[in-house]
C-alpha cells in the first residue's frame, strides 16, 4: 500500500485439516488514478511438490558428499597400507635378493665370473633400481618424513622430487606451526599440495610453483601459486574433466578437516589455491 512494490514470497499456510501447505505468494496493491489504495490482488501457488523435490535433492547431495568424504578417507587408508606393504615385504625381499646376489658374486671362480659375472652385475643393477623405485613409491604414498619431521620438511622434500620429475621449479616458504598440527591435518595439507602440484605439472604450463605455509593465531594457511596459463575458476565442472575433479578432491579434503579451500585463477595469469584450517 505504501510503495506499490509487489510482494513475492514463500509462506506456510494451513489447510482446513490443519496440515501445512507450502505456498508461493505473489501480491500487489491496486490503486486508482489518484494513487489511492483500492484493493490487493494475490496469487497463491501450491509448491508442495517442488518442496518435496528440493528435500529429496538435498538428501541426495548430503549422501553424495558423505560418500565423497568416505572415499577420500579410504584412499588415505589404502595409501598408508600399501606403503607399509611395499616397505615391509617387497623392500625386505629386495634387500635379501641383493645380499644373495652379492654372495654368489663373491663365490665365483675366475672362470665362472667370465661366464656369468656380467649377468650378475646386471641383476644387481636391476635390484638397485627396483629398490629405489620402491622407495620412491613408498614415500609418495606415505612419506615417513611427515611422521618424523613435520609438514615443512615434507613439503621441501616433495618440492625437490616434484622439480626433478616435472621440470617446474617448486619453492617452499614458511615455518612449521607451533604447536604441531594433528597428524590427520598434516596429511590432509600434504595431499592438497600434492594434488595441486600434479595439476600444475599436467595443465598449468608453469615455470614456477610457490608453496607458502603461514601460521596465524586462529588458523594455518597454505597457498600453492603458479605462474602458468590459468583457467576460468568460475566455469562449471564438466564430466570427465580431470583437472576439475582434482580441485573437487582438494576441496573435500579441506572440508573433512574442518577447513575451507579457495581457488583463484584467471586465464593467462596463473592459479592460486589457498586452504585455511582453524587451530
Amino acid at each position: 500500500m505504501a510503495t506499490g512494490a509487489p510482494i513475492d514470497i514463500e509462506s506456510k499456510l494451513t489447510r482446513k485439516d490443519s496440515t501445512a501447505l507450502p505456498a508461493h505468494v505473489s501480491a500487489v496493491a491496486a490503486t486508482n488514478v489518484t494513487g489511492m489504495f483500492l484493493m490487493s490482488r494475490a496469487r497463491i501457488v501450491d509448491i508442495t511438490r517442488q518442496k518435496r523435490i528440493e528435500r529429496k535433492a538435498t538428501r541426495y547431495a548430503s549422501r553424495l558428499q558423505a560418500l565423497s568424504r568416505r572415499l577420500v578417507e579410504v584412499q588415505d587408508h589404502e595409501r598408508r597400507w600399501l606403503a607399509g606393504e611395499l616397505h615391509d615385504r617387497i623392500g625386505q625381499n629386495l634387500t635379501a635378493l641383493n645380499l644373495n646376489l652379492n654372495t654368489v658374486k663373491c663365490g665365483l671362480s675366475s672362470q665362472q665370473a667370465e661366464i656369468v659375472g656380467a649377468r650378475i652385475e646386471d641383476c644387481l643393477r636391476l635390484v638397485k633400481e627396483t629398490v629405489e623405485t620402491t622407495y620412491d613409491l613408498t614415500t609418495e604414498l606415505r612419506p615417513a618424513v611427515l611422521d618424523d619431521y613435520g609438514l615443512i620438511a615434507t613439503l621441501q622434500w616433495y618440492a625437490e622430487q616434484f622439480t626433478r620429475r616435472s621440470g617446474v621449479v617448486a619453492v617452499v616458504k614458511g615455518n612449521d606451526p607451533v604447536p604441531r598440527l594433528a597428524q590427520t591435518v598434516e596429511t590432509m595439507l600434504f595431499r592438497i599440495v600434492q594434488e595441486a602440484c600434479t595439476n600444475i605439472a599436467k595443465f598449468a604450463k608453469a615455470r614456477l610453483a610457490t608453496i607458502t605455509v603461514a601460521t596465524e593465531p586462529e588458523c594455518v594457511r597454505v597457498e600453492i601459486a603458479d605462474d602458468g596459463c590459468g583457467f576460468d575458476s568460475n566455469a562449471d565442472v564438466q564430466p570427465g574433466d580431470h583437472h576439475s575433479w582434482g580441485l573437487l578432491i582438494m576441496r573435500e579434503r579441506a572440508e573433512i578437516a574442518g577447513g575451507r579451500l579457495r581457488i583463484e585463477s584467471t586465464p593467462g595469469r596463473g592459479t592460486r589455491i589457498t586452504v585455511e584450517i582453524r587451530r
